[in-house]
């Protein structure tokens, strides 16, 4: 039973952004919870070679799953915004081919596109229904440097599209 440490964090931080919220009349303002992926966490605690275990990934999927029903359950579903947040999948993406590469873009490519796009999907798909998720696309920062170069943006277009294809219902 992993625990990540959202649901801690938004018990401590909920209460002042509802008053926060109310005394500046706010009330269309939802709180947001940045949630990183299932596989930015493996690779973060069990590093580049958590990528390739699927059951590392699985049991992260499994506990942002709970802490996020749990935080659910807390709140009003209108209340509350889920950012699913991803630094190690957006740098990989964008390092895949192109079409304006000398070569076809491979079933490699594609195969990568699909299990990144199911990783974000599968934690909606587990959450409560009408839960609601936003999801921050980026190439990193730490200490203000990106985490890959992004040359075209077609790989990301490719992973939104992939990623908008597998996006369940509700």
């Amino acid at each position: 039973n992993i625990e990540l440490g959202f649901r801690r964090a938004f018990e401590g931080s909920y209460p002042a952004f509802k008053e926060l919220r109310s005394r500046h009349g706010l009330g269309n303002v939802r709180f947001q919870v940045g949630v990183p992926t299932p596989i930015d966490l493996a690779v973060v605690c069990f590093g580049p070679a958590a990528f390739a275990d699927p059951s590392l990934v699985a049991a992260f999927l499994q506990a942002e799953i709970k802490e996020i029903s749990e935080i659910a359950a807390l709140a009003d579903p209108e209340d509350v915004v889920f950012q699913l947040e991803s630094i190690v999948a957006i740098p990989a993406v964008s390092a895949l081919p192109t079409s304006g590469d000398n070569h076809a873009v491979d079933a490699q490519s594609d195969e990568m596109l699909g299990r990144i796009s199911g990783l974000f999907a599968a934690v909606a798909q587990g959450a409560p229904e009408n839960t609601h998720f936003g999801s921050h696309l980026c190439l990193g920062d730490f200490n203000h440097e990106a985490f890959a170069e992004q040359g075209s943006v077609e790989p990301i277009v490719r992973l939104v599209n992939a990623l908008m294809d597998a996006w369940p219902e509700g």
